[in-house]
């Protein structure tokens, strides 16, 4: 168990800004492995209390949040990652598989080989779905968002929750659907 500081990206607006010492001392003990999400919440407040009271700056706290919650996937285990990092990638698979005979006047091509799933679009473009077993996370390449790095976050167990890029907060999911029925109908996932 590893206990990180942030202490490069705060100490230099701490060193410049002498009123914001509590705030410091509070942020540089929080040990990343244990940091659940009521603790991620309330940090996120206080951060975001801060922003507004122009102690810290929108993108320093952005960043130091994306630091903490990066390590939510890490807490699963190498076989839980997989077995739901498979079970999406499967349920999205048949899903475009469905789409694929629902729209047939599309063109939809779609592979799922070695743990990564190929959609391609014609001229629309390719999205590419593949599971990074050491970050434990999903990758998507999308022609329309670019490249987001999904992770899960459990709900209420570790059986229960969503793949979620932590920068905007985007579901896989609803991010699928939203795109590919700009271009071509409604994905029923």
């Amino acid at each position: 168990m590893k206990n990180y500081n942030i202490l490069f990206s705060i100490s230099k607006v701490c060193f410049l800004k002498r009123n914001c010492q509590i705030q410091y001392r509070f942020i540089r003990n929080i040990t990343f492995q244990k940091l659940h999400l009521t603790k991620f919440n309330y940090l996120k407040y206080n951060l975001q209390n801060l922003v507004l009271l122009k102690k810290f700056s929108h993108k320093l706290v952005n960043r130091i949040l994306f630091v903490f919650s990066r390590k939510y996937s890490s807490n699963l285990t190498i076989e839980k990652y997989h077995q739901l990092a498979d079970n999406t990638i499967k349920k999205i698979l048949y899903a475009l598989e469905q789409m694929q005979q629902d729209y047939p006047e599309k063109t939809i091509e779609v592979e799922y080989s070695q743990d990564v799933l190929t959609l391609d679009l014609g001229n629309y473009g390719t999205y590419v779905l593949n599971k990074q077993s050491f970050n434990k996370q999903i990758w998507v390449s999308s022609p329309i968002s670019g490249p987001k790095r999904y992770d899960w976050i459990p709900t209420n167990d570790e059986n229960d929750g969503k793949w979620i890029y932590l920068r905007d907060n985007g579901i896989l999911e609803d991010s699928l659907k939203n795109e590919l029925k700009e271009i071509i109908g409604d994905l029923k996932l």
